[in-house]
């Protein structure tokens, strides 16, 4: 008897085990088994148990007034909750903390609690649309805020029993037990996601005025943001909606530059203000322009640019880059009188152009669409004109730089226009194009090519009239979503007032068609854009009319996921910001989730992009349905001072993404920052003093001091020492002794906040003073103008002695424009150059020379010859800095050349 019962329950068992292995295999379960958490922690002790294993917290848990206090985030994860922490802006530090558990049966509790606040709000829902019921409670002691750590501590036993687990006190060991038992989950079903989308809204948006959407995104709030154009009859402007998850209008602005504006794309930028990107007729030059507008969260514009060449310029598509800029193409006339050429755009996160390259061969090109790939270079897809004067599609691939690697061109036969271009998992590219090669109608046309641009496979669809494909978004599984029209006739595509319908087409990896599916009204409908949502599903945009509508309207429409036929990887959140951390505090920390929405095993590993970055695990193997909780963290004390903006890298075989982390650094040392650097006194003409200001900022907190000095002997600093937070230094160039050329001097700033080198640049350009002369002639060539040595004896001129060329000392003065001073007395002469603090004293018959106070000795002295004082002329010029040469020499006379910078 004993045997046959434990034979039925052996067979119980394995029929339930088979049931259970069904459910995974068919994707619907997500665990199986209950499960129990146990926890025993000690006062003071970080280590503990947990479920048999040892974890280490950040803070061990304390007794306060007689209540145990543990770490927030670590016990409420422990039991599955999700914390919410918010700073009170008004109280640095301080702030609200929301615990949110989910429970199985997909009810919640929701706990709010203040630090050093006693009152606590409870929160209940019996399911996602129940209305809560609320509840408060008051704690014997508040959470707070344990310093310096910075870790919120709450009551331990008020957290516990709210989840209905049990707590035991030792308090011979001062040992808490903590136990938990979870549901079982055999029942606890994931829905299966259909392979053909739901439409979960359709919205219209219209006015007196024609509307078409062009691009639509969803934004970080869960809405979605949409642009456009509107038309009426005497001008057409760019229109942005902006959404609510459900669909509804949140705003609606309308902007213009000129009389014709168009919409293009729009995205949503850091600070949540958006991008917007469209074209605009310049109507003095009657040619079109790309048009750039910043907008702030609210739609208003805060600025706007035009963009071009002399001929027409038109941006047809947009996309973002890893770098936070963007990728733009289209087309370009560099002049009024060359054909287009398809052109791509390199541009910076505030819309500033980094770089511009042009892609044609003496023939209409255009470029429809560009991606960056996944080897950081970029793409585009567009038409240009074959040999036979047909349309073939164009297919570029370039550097990171806009270079070009390679051009591939599709289609001979009949007209091919490429419209959408997406990069395949083997880092091919599929082309979504249209053709009326095989039919009386335009057909779609797929084209798979591999990283190389050559053809791999090619797939063509038509409806009973023309069918187009506008736009292709590919999904985690390999598939491609197709959005454009069918049902076309000649109505729709020149006015839109025929009877075509909103299209969607599913392939697989090689173009089979799975599926289609047809949306719209009685009117015209059809697809722009096309792209995904978080929740997987897609967003669409394009036009609508019909005959009860006036105008043409924008149409929208949000799907619903597809059913995935591999792993899919799916990161919460998509950003993480630690926000303004002291560089004194301790490491902090974060989560993120990774999931596994498809139907076998996920995968793959993460990488810091950014060293601060600090990841708990690299690697991971998740099965399906499955998460897994990453720990990130950061050191403060081992960052500078700074807003800082890194990436966490997740690569895995259901898909890849990339977590943007942000957190900014603040530190109380005192942090030095000069302006300008460097100091530029620009050309110096003349031998004047000149003057510039540099100042000194304390960009810290502390008060900064330190000392500023040149080695330069032409650089004068004052002052030299200070001990302010605002600091202005005089900076004097000296030019007395400079010579022509080019400088460049460093002056050294050395504070407690830091040091730092200024260059300090500089080119002189002195007149020069060309002197040339002859001994026995009376006259001397000064700038090739002759002056006579005496214009009252012009048989006054030099001579040698005893190898030294004498002049008169006069025409010394009057040539180098020297004071000149005669002491008939002592016979002393006195000559000064005031503009380079030049003093000599000579005197007669004495070869002693005072020049600056320094003495020097001379082969001949200065005489005095028939009532006149002669002195030696090179010792007298390369004393006032100039070049002496002799330039020839015709018997016994010596000509003499000197050139002198005044």
């Amino acid at each position: 008897m004993r045997r046959r019962s434990l034979f039925v329950c052996r067979k119980i068992a394995t029929l339930i085990l088979i049931f259970c292995f069904f459910l995974v295999y068919l994707g619907q379960i997500e665990k199986v088994f209950s499960e129990q958490i146990t926890i025993r922690l000690r006062i003071g002790d970080k280590k503990i148990l947990y479920n048999g294993g040892e974890k280490m917290l950040d803070i061990a848990p304390l007794i306060q007034n007689s209540r145990t206090f543990v770490p927030i985030r670590f016990i409420a994860e422990s039991f599955g909750a999700e914390v919410i922490w918010k700073e009170d802006p008004d109280n640095s530090g301080e702030g609200m903390i929301k615990l949110l558990f989910t429970n199985l049966d997909k009810s919640t509790l929701l706990i709010k609690m203040h630090t050093n606040l006693k009152i606590v709000l409870i929160e209940t829902k019996s399911g996602k649309e129940s209305i809560p019921e609320v509840k408060s409670a008051t704690l014997d002691e508040p959470p707070f805020v344990k310093r310096p750590e910075n870790r919120t501590l709450i009551p331990l036993r008020f957290i516990s029993e709210q989840l209905l687990a049990k707590v035991t006190w030792f308090p011979e060991t001062k040992e808490i037990l903590i136990e938990k038992d979870t549901l079982p989950k055999l029942l606890v079903v994931k829905k299966l996601r259909g392979n053909h989308p739901e439409v979960e809204w359709e919205k219209y948006f219209g006015n007196q005025f024609e509307m078409i959407g062009s691009f639509i995104q969803q934004t970080v709030d869960g809405g979605f943001i949409l642009t456009g154009t509107s038309s009426s009859a005497d001008t057409t402007q760019i229109v942005v909606i902006k959404l609510n998850p459900s669909g509804e209008k949140i705003w609606e602005n309308f902007y213009k530059k000129d009389k014709l504006n168009f919409g293009v794309a729009i995205y949503q930028t850091p600070d949540t203000g958006y991008l917007l990107f469209g074209n605009t007729m310049n109507q003095n030059e009657n040619t079109m322009d790309l048009y750039i507008l910043k907008l702030n969260t609210d739609g208003l514009l805060l600025w706007d640019k035009t963009l071009g060449e002399s001929g027409d310029d038109q941006v047809f598509s947009v996309k973002p880059t890893t770098d936070g800029g963007f990728i733009l193409c289209g087309q370009t006339q560099v002049s009024i009188d060359q054909e287009e050429d398809a052109f791509l755009i390199k541009m910076d996160t505030s819309g500033n152009v980094e770089w511009k390259r042009f892609f044609g061969e003496g023939k209409p090109d255009v470029a429809k669409d560009c991606i960056q790939t996944e080897e950081d270079g970029f793409a585009f897809v567009g038409t240009t004109v074959n040999q036979n004067g047909n349309l073939s599609i164009m297919l570029v691939k370039t550097d990171a730089y806009g270079n070009l690697i390679w051009q591939r061109n599709f289609g001979s036969k009949g007209n091919f226009i490429g419209n959408s271009l997406t990069q395949t998992p083997d880092k091919g590219f599929l082309i979504c194009s249209e053709t009326d090669s095989f039919s009386e109608m335009e057909g779609i046309y797929l084209l798979k090519t591999d990283t190389f641009g050559a053809k791999d496979w090619e797939k063509y669809y038509e409806g009973s009239k023309s069918t187009i494909g506008y736009s292709v978004e590919k999904t985690n599984s390999g598939y491609f979503m197709i959005a454009g029209a069918t049902n076309l006739s000649i109505d729709d595509l020149l006015n839109y007032s025929g009877n075509a319908n909103a299209y969607l087409l599913f392939v697989d990896p090689y173009g089979n068609k799975v599926w289609d599916k047809i949306l719209g009204g009685e009117g015209h409908d059809a697809f722009l854009k096309i792209t995904r949502t978080t929740d997987l599903g897609f967003i669409i945009c394009g036009r609508s009319s019909s005959p009860s509508k006036k105008n043409l309207e924008i149409f929208v429409a949000k799907l619903t996921s597809l059913q995935e036929e591999k792993p899919l990887l799916t990161v919460y959140p998509d950003y993480i910001n630690f926000g303004i951390l002291e560089k004194k505090s301790s490491k902090v920390t974060s989560f993120l989730t990774i999931s596994n929405d498809g139907a076998q095993n996920l995968m793959g590993y993460l990488q810091s992009v950014s060293a601060w970055i600090l990841l708990s695990d690299k690697t991971f193997l998740i099965p399906s349905f499955g998460n897994l909780k990453v720990l990130v963290s950061l050191d403060p004390s081992e960052m500078e001072e700074g807003s800082f903006e890194g990436l966490i890298s997740i690569s895995s075989n259901g898909g890849n993404q990339r977590i943007k982390i942000l957190c900014t650094i603040i530190d109380n040392s005192p942090k030095l920052f000069l302006d300008p650097t460097p100091l530029d006194f620009g050309l110096v003409k003349d031998r004047v003093k000149k003057t510039l200001t540099l100042r000194l900022h304390n960009m810290g907190r502390k008060n900064l001091y330190g000392s500023v000095f040149s080695d330069s002997i032409v650089i004068s600093v004052n002052p030299t020492n200070f001990m302010s937070n605002e600091q202005s230094v005089q900076i004097t160039l000296l030019p007395a002794k400079l010579k022509n050329g080019t400088y460049k001097e460093i002056l050294k700033v050395q504070t407690n906040g830091g040091n730092q080198d200024v260059p300090i640049l500089y080119k002189t350009a002195f007149p020069i003073l060309n002197i040339k002369f002859c001994t026995g002639s009376g006259a001397a060539e000064i700038n090739g103008e002759k002056k006579p040595f005496d214009s009252k004896n012009p048989k006054v001129s030099p001579f040698i002695v005893n190898g030294r060329t004498m002049v008169p000392l006069r025409f010394v003065s009057e040539a180098f424009g020297s004071e000149i001073f005669w002491d008939s007395f002592t016979k002393k002469i006195y000559l000064k150059i005031p503009n380079k603090e030049i003093q000599m004293v000579l005197e007669v018959n004495n070869p002693k020379v005072l020049i600056n106070q320094q003495s020097k000795t001379l082969d001949v002295p200065p005489m005095i010859y028939e009532n006149r004082v002669y002195v030696p002329i090179r010792f007298i010029a390369e004393g006032f800095g100039a070049v002496v040469s002799v330039e020839k020499t015709l018997g016994d006379a010596s000509c003499i050349k000197i050139i002198y910078e005044q």
